[in-house]
């Protein structure tokens, strides 16, 4: 799963480089209304679907590499504010290698230095991580670093697992002609004096609190709730009508009888989970002058509006008002 915030980050930040995400957005079946009430977590695969989507509908590539052209420290709130605290880029990067589960679950990160090479290379946790993102993700590296550190890093090398695409402009622009595609890793790899630059921004006693902070971040992260993702599972498969059990487990990478046993051990039922879906975004929905009841009605699945206000009716004891404050 990916936390809706990430990929509403994603959808944004497209539309600042001025890529018209509409016809991808509408190729994957999700409206702006439901991408603006994604508050939990998305399917993998609908992510790498969007992303297909986009390339295909923009016929460019590249596009994650112009993304990170954009990324501050910042960006990532105590994971980021670290590193640009740190005293040098080589503390940066150990830093980065160890504490990058407080940015991202879906790669581990590995820094190496040998002689006068040194290299951050990263491989992905799951099969679903598409293209564009691989390419995100070494280019932020590299937009990083010069950020914190006011020096482009000139990598000797950057590696890429997939093919290359049929497009190589920005490929190019960013990296020059170091490039190698089909590689055993995603990756860059630099001159190791690098290590030794100073950031700019670094400050000792706000390193020291932010390194506690992270460390109890880190100790206290757990797995999320099982049921969190099938409630993620279930916003999106709403848009197609009356979710089932067989296509939320199917998006979750699971038997129908493996979901169902796993929300029996946490005490709750796929129903239950459905219906709770539903009334948080009824009343979100409700709140949104533009729509209509019978409108809501339509987001959440029902074929007919009379079996909203009857759902509506038995969750709340009250008939749906669409643009209501009460709700």
């Amino acid at each position: 799963m990916v936390p809706a915030h990430v990929f509403k980050g994603i959808v944004a930040g497209l539309r600042q480089i001025e890529i018209d995400v509409t016809p991808a957005l509408d190729q994957i079946g999700l409206t702006p209304e439901q991408l603006d009430a994604l508050d939990d977590h998305v399917p993998r695969v609908h992510l790498r679907a969007f992303w297909d989507a986009v390339v295909k509908t923009t016929g460019q590539s590249g596009l994650g590499l112009r993304l990170a052209e954009h990324v501050r420290p910042e960006n990532y709130a105590v994971f980021g504010n670290l590193i640009a605290a740190s005293a040098t880029l080589g503390e940066a990067a150990l830093r980065a290698t160890r504490l990058i589960r407080l940015a991202t679950s879906t790669v581990r990160l590995s820094f190496q230095h040998d002689g006068d090479r040194a290299s951050l290379m990263f491989e992905s946790v799951h099969e679903l991580m598409h293209r564009e993102g691989i390419e995100f993700m070494v280019a932020a590296m590299g937009v990083i670093s010069q950020r914190i550190t006011g020096r482009a890093l000139s990598p000797i090398e950057v590696h890429f697992t997939h093919p290359a695409p049929p497009d190589l402009t920005h490929h190019l622009r960013l990296f020059g002609d170091r490039i190698h595609f089909e590689s055993s890793s995603n990756g860059i790899v630099f001159d190791g004096a690098l290590l030794d630059l100073p950031v700019q921004s670094r400050d000792l006693t706000r390193s020291a609190a932010l390194q506690a902070q992270a460390e109890a971040l880190m100790n206290g992260k757990t797995a999320r709730g099982f049921k969190a993702d099938v409630r993620a599972a279930l916003a999106l498969e709403l848009r197609g009508g009356e979710p089932s059990a067989e296509r939320v487990a199917a998006a979750l990478s699971m038997h129908p009888k493996t979901l169902t046993r796993r929300l029996r051990t946490e005490g709750t039922t796929f129903r239950r989970l459905l219906d709770q879906v539903r009334l948080q975004l009824a009343e979100r929905y409700l709140r949104q002058p533009g729509l209509s009841v019978e409108e809501v009605a339509y987001l959440l699945g029902y074929s007919e509006g009379s079996a909203f206000h009857r759902a509506f009716r038995r969750w709340t004891g009250r008939a749906p008002r669409s643009g209501s404050a009460e709700y």
